[in-house]
């Protein structure tokens, strides 16, 4: 199971507990799973226990997850820089100049545009 670590309960000592909150099952203060150390693990990150509903099992963090990232973001990030440039396009002299206007120069001088 997937939750958040919202808490830390007496941190930097052998007594420390943590809290976890679950999107559907609430929240459970938890321990670290034997092979974790509690530099691993902070507020605020996403972490992976086992199923709270398992009979006889006591929850536990057993590892540390990266925040979680929106795919439609993923989606837009530059794989590769292309290598095109304005001369390689021919016949479109007005176009390039309004593109170079309207996108260029905001960018290349933020000043004139406050």
């Amino acid at each position: 199971m997937v939750g958040r670590l919202t808490q830390i309960i007496n941190p930097n000592t052998p007594e420390a507990k943590y809290i976890v909150s679950f999107k559907h099952y609430g929240k459970y203060v938890v321990g670290l799973d034997k092979d974790l150390a509690p530099t691993d693990v902070e507020e605020g990150m996403r972490v992976g226990c086992q199923d709270p509903n398992e009979i006889g099992s006591k929850i536990s963090i057993m590892l540390p997850l990266p925040p979680r990232i929106d795919p439609s973001v993923t989606m837009m990030t530059v794989e590769e820089k292309p290598d095109v440039t304005y001369n390689d396009i021919g016949g479109c002299k007005e176009q390039i100049e309004k593109i170079r206007e309207v996108v260029e120069m905001p960018m290349l001088h933020p000043e004139r545009f406050v």
